[in-house]
């Protein structure tokens, strides 16, 4: 299934980093060398997106973040 190479290295990421969301906001980014992103990958994508937009005002920004 396309994908669950990226959700398994996202699982072990969050266990292997679990003590620092306590203190941080903690995306496990993963990328499958074919191009897979993992959903959370992707909301941070997302994220950024829209943060780059509330400071610049121009949607224009988020171009080369669209998946």
């Amino acid at each position: 299934m396309a994908g669950a190479a990226a959700d398994k290295a996202a699982s072990t990421k969050k266990a292997k980093y679990r003590q620092l969301v306590n203190s941080h906001v903690f995306f496990p980014d993963v990328i499958e060398t074919g191009g897979t992103w993992n959903h959370l990958a992707l909301e941070l994508m997302q994220e950024l997106g829209r943060r780059i937009i509330a400071v610049t005002d121009d949607s224009r920004e988020t171009g080369l973040l669209d998946k």
